[in-house]
């Protein structure tokens, strides 16, 4: 594995390791921006033409613009890569359907219909909302991603069914104004402690869980373990904002190309008495319906033998995709082949001294969050910078030809990097700090 620049981040009570994990170094997976081919770039142009004009930002005709894009794709080439005069091939039509059609010919047939189920499954699924609030949902949801990104994420995981895709990013927006997120992570740990949820604070203070290392491949290990759960000591809701609490975190130590998460259930001294199907139940629907794309694996390590009958009926809540991405571990061989030894504890066999601690917010930790004035100026920055890469996308889903289109592309992959600089400049006045703000692992992932 290649290795970055070496440096030393120290806070309170803990030495953050070097090096930096090289997520730069690592080559983009298919699928994301740079590696899409036309067929998926069109499929990306239509659910963008369908979420803009469902936002009511763009007029109706920019979904006959999509729709005429992906008619000149289909009389033109289907496998060319974004960007790139390499052939590549691709499975099945525009929208999905074999190849006994030409894409032209299944690219008329279904193309009105498929924008009429597309914008109606959104519009289902976020019908309690007004537009202003949904458009404020997508901007904070996309913290430091590329916007492309995040709808690329809803595409594969619906197989690029752009209609099912659309249905489910309705669905991830709904859900996290009902579950209000962002709330949560403003108030963040320091708030929780001093309105004296101390069910919640038992998650951060029990070891459960935390974020640290990466693998082989520059993602993010989140650590599990099981042993420490207690399904009698807090409430549902608890391990819920606890759970969203994580997952967010450990969003921001993702950086482009890195864009998911590795998870290691450490199942070493497990007991029934630790089993809670309803966490485990909300978990799956959190990564599967409002995190799609977001697991590069999980491992289930030292399963006892009691864990075969939960594994039978676990397994059957779970996704095929996601499933084939879980292994399962006995020894420090097996997990050696997917993490470096220097990341693996020592208690597993690896080399890693680093002891997981909670530390307790620091009083004044969040002081910045006063400063009204500036988290207004931030983000009335950030909503310029999204209503110009909204143009920017109307601009390249009615370019007239792949260069143009290219083009287009490149403007608003440069207006998402000052979008992702916004955001950074942002966080400390729109976020708590957290646990991994204080052991300097977001830092230490983001090569601050």
């Amino acid at each position: 594995m290649t290795t970055a620049t070496t440096t030393t981040t120290k806070t309170a009570n803990t030495t953050v390791e070097a090096p930096v994990p090289p997520a730069k170094m690592q080559k983009p997976e298919p699928g994301r921006i740079s590696t899409l081919t036309r067929t998926e770039e069109v499929k990306l142009k239509l659910m963008w033409s369908y979420l803009l004009v469902e936002q009511g930002i763009a007029p109706e005709s920019l979904c006959e613009d999509a729709r005429e894009a992906s008619q000149k794709l289909a009389k033109t080439t289907t496998n060319t890569s974004s960007g790139s005069d390499k052939k590549k091939k691709s499975g099945g039509g525009l929208f999905g359907f074999g190849k006994k059609k030409s894409d032209a010919e299944a690219t008329e047939e279904v193309a009105e219909a498929t924008i009429n189920a597309a914008r109606k499954k959104y519009r289902d699924a976020v019908k309690n909302y007004d537009a202003e609030a949904l458009n404020r949902a997508l901007f904070q949801m996309y913290r430091a991603d590329h916007p492309d990104n995040l709808v690329l994420r809803f595409l594969r995981a619906r197989k690029w069914d752009v209609a099912e895709a659309m249905s489910m990013l309705g669905e991830t927006v709904a859900w996290r104004l009902e579950f209000d997120v962002e709330s949560l992570t403003y108030k963040g740990e320091e708030r929780v402690k001093q309105e004296g949820q101390d069910g919640l604070m038992l998650q951060f203070r029990s070891k459960k869980c935390y974020t640290y290392g990466h693998d082989k491949k520059a993602r993010p290990i989140v650590h599990v373990r099981p042993r420490f759960h207690d399904p009698k000591a807090q409430s549902e809701e608890d391990v819920q904002k606890f759970t969203v609490f994580t997952i967010e975190n450990a969003r921001l130590c993702l950086q482009d190309p890195v864009d998911t998460a590795a998870v290691i259930f450490d199942l070493s001294d497990f007991s029934l008495s630790n089993m809670d199907y309803a966490a485990v139940k909300f978990i799956i629907k959190c990564f599967e319906n409002h995190y799609p794309e977001s697991l590069g694996f999980i491992l289930i390590h030292k399963a006892p033998w009691i864990f075969q009958g939960i594994w039978n009926i676990i397994k059957n809540w779970i996704d095929p995709v996601v499933a084939a991405k879980i292994s399962f571990t006995k020894n420090f061989e097996d997990m050696n082949q997917f993490i470096e030894a220097k990341y693996i504890p020592k208690e597993l066999g690896g080399q890693r001294e680093y002891e997981y601690e909670y530390e307790e917010p620091v009083e004044g930790e969040n002081e910045l969050q006063q400063d009204e004035e500036t988290r207004k100026n931030l983000e009335d920055q950030r909503l310029d910078i999204g209503k110009r890469f909204q143009q920017a996308v109307i601009d390249w889903i009615q370019s007239p030809d792949l260069e143009t289109s290219d083009k287009m592309q490149q403007k608003k992959n440069e207006l998402a990097e000052e979008f992702k600089n916004n955001y950074w400049k942002y966080d400390p006045y729109g976020r708590a700090r957290g646990i991994l703000d204080r052991t300097g692992q977001i830092k230490y992932f983001q090569g601050f």
